[in-house]
């Protein structure tokens, strides 16, 4: 792919990624708020090669980062990225980056599945409750109640979600890689 349309194929994913960030349901014992990011971090990584994976999220986190409204609730800014949901943020572009290139080894939906199920779910929390602990000083067991337990079954959901809709459209992403 030449340098010009990767570059122009990653700033709209994160542009996609920022959209996604803002159907948000704020949840009142969390201060993680139940979005589409996640999705929308799962749909790019099984449906891109890794680099432009990578370059979108971490575009996407430069966009917040430098004050540009596109994390959850329309936030931004270097608090955002260094307080208690951050490790989320963080997780998207490490966990994207993990999906993208365990779904290159995947079979079917099935493989497709089990990868946005690891680098989408597992290794995105493992950052977000890690963080969420850290900063708010939480307990293991507090801050896993209200950083990953209420988002579980949705976000198992969202893997499945993700991995069918590449699945079937993934000749219509080709060609755009193409």
């Amino acid at each position: 792919m030449k340098p010009l349309k990767r570059m122009t194929v990653s700033a709209l994913l994160a542009v996609m990624l920022s959209v996604s960030a803002y159907l948000s349901i704020p949840l009142p014992f969390t201060s993680v708020a139940f979005t589409a990011q996640s999705l929308m971090v799962m749909i790019i990584a099984l449906s891109m090669p890794v680099n432009i994976t990578f370059t979108s999220i971490a575009l996407y986190l430069l966009l917040g980062a430098i004050g540009l409204p596109v994390f959850s609730n329309g936030t931004a800014g270097l608090t955002v990225l260094f307080g208690p949901t951050g490790g989320y943020l963080f997780g998207f572009l490490i966990g994207g980056t993990v999906t993208s290139i365990a779904k290159d080894y995947a079979k079917g939906l099935g493989g497709r599945f089990v990868s946005a199920l690891f680098g989408g779910i597992i290794v995105v929390y493992f950052f977000g409750f890690w963080v969420l602990k850290l900063v708010l000083d939480l307990s293991y067991g507090k801050a896993f109640m209200i950083g990953v337990l209420p988002f579980l079954p949705l976000d198992l959901f969202k893997a499945w979600l993700a991995a069918w809709f590449t699945k079937k459209y993934q000749k219509h992403f080709s060609r755009i890689l193409n």
